[in-house]
């Protein structure tokens, strides 16, 4: 019985710190070239083309609005530690902050409103399908908005609600199918 305990140990001792590597080296992989498939699309984007790496997942976004075709590049830091990208209207820059929750990519925009009084986060969630061939964007918004002051409009209106701040939320979702 002593003899079998010793190797038991040096095989456990090699095992397990291989086996927790690979867990925490599993990540869902998005690279590929994705089109358009269904969902919402204000923006007609055509095509994502993503490269990914450890740290960084970069994607060339391609749209057309007008008759002209657009391209830009977002970069998102899969450490957390945050980053910028140009709006798609070109307009502003997008400060966010990426993270991993379980196999979903979640990309957060603490505040996205460009109105006084007003508090806009978005949340954009990146799920790929079993097979690997469907990449899913959900993209929920959640705005606050101050209550109408009922004396400024004509009636007949609902009263204000006892909560200043309303809570409004949208939800859009942007499928895309992987090209071989």
């Amino acid at each position: 019985m002593r003899h079998f305990w010793g190797p038991a140990i040096c095989i456990l001792t090699v095992l397990i710190p291989s086996v927790s590597s690979n867990a925490q080296s599993q990540v869902t992989d998005f690279r590929g070239t994705w089109t358009f498939k269904s969902g919402a699309n204000p923006y007609r984007i055509s095509t994502l083309v993503i490269t990914q790496s450890v740290s960084k997942l970069e994607v060339v976004e391609t749209s057309q609005p007008d008759k002209q075709k657009k391209q830009r590049v977002l970069t998102y830091n899969l450490d957390g530690r945050g980053e910028s990208n140009l709006a798609i209207d070109g307009s502003r820059e997008l400060v966010s902050r990426t993270l991993w929750k379980e196999d979903t990519l979640l990309v957060v925009f603490p505040n996205v409103s460009q109105r006084p009084g007003q508090k806009s986060e978005r949340h954009d969630q990146w799920m790929l399908s079993k097979d690997g061939k469907t990449l899913t964007i959900t993209i929920i918004t959640e705005t606050t908005k101050p209550s109408i002051d009922a004396s400024t409009i004509p009636l007949p209106i609902p009263r204000p609600t006892p909560d200043p701040y309303k809570r409004f939320q949208f939800v859009e979702k942007r499928v895309f199918q992987k090209q071989k």
